[in-house]
């Protein structure tokens, strides 16, 4: 998969499937969906930008991206970040648009997060979701089972976590 370093998608994907991955990728304003394992394992991905009309983000989508370490979200359209989507990347912060709905189990799990922030209060977000991380500061609106499992500081293998209820 790391041999491609940049794809021009065709002028108007609706959706993208496993066999969509590279470095760079561009994509017109027409994406809604991202499929399950479309960018898996795909090392040499260091920054993503989610264009607004996506509203999917499809189960282990950035899976293993182990080189990834920005994610910007549309502000309006996304409902739904798959299971596992984001799991195993270098990511460290996040802010989840209001408009996202669910978030499943495992999405941000083992990557660097220190800090997260979700807003809509509807929002359900699945067990084990950030599990394993770094992180710092939770601002949060509802909770899942062992949502922040394992959470702690690598060195000194305390917990510092500041969750800030909404």
């Amino acid at each position: 998969y790391t041999s491609i370093r940049t794809k021009r998608l065709p002028p108007n994907p609706s959706s993208i499937t496993r066999s969509h991955f590279s470095k760079s990728v561009y994509a017109s304003s027409e994406l809604s969906y991202i499929g399950e394992n479309a960018f898996q394992s795909c090392r040499n991905l260091q920054n993503v930008i989610i264009p607004q009309n996506v509203y999917n983000i499809d189960k282990a989508a950035f899976y293993n991206c182990e080189n990834l370490t920005s994610i910007q979200f549309p502000t309006e359209n996304l409902r739904y970040i798959g299971e596992m989507s984001f799991y195993n990347s270098v990511l460290t912060h996040v802010e989840i648009p209001s408009s996202v709905w669910s978030i499943g189990s495992s999405a941000f799990s083992y990557t660097k997060l220190k800090n997260i922030s979700i807003t809509n209060p509807s929002c359900g977000i699945g067990d084990h979701a950030f599990a394993y991380t770094p992180m710092e500061n939770a601002t949060i609106a509802s909770a899942g089972q062992y949502m922040f499992l394992g959470v702690s500081d690598i060195e000194t293998k305390t917990k510092n976590l500041t969750i800030t209820l909404l």
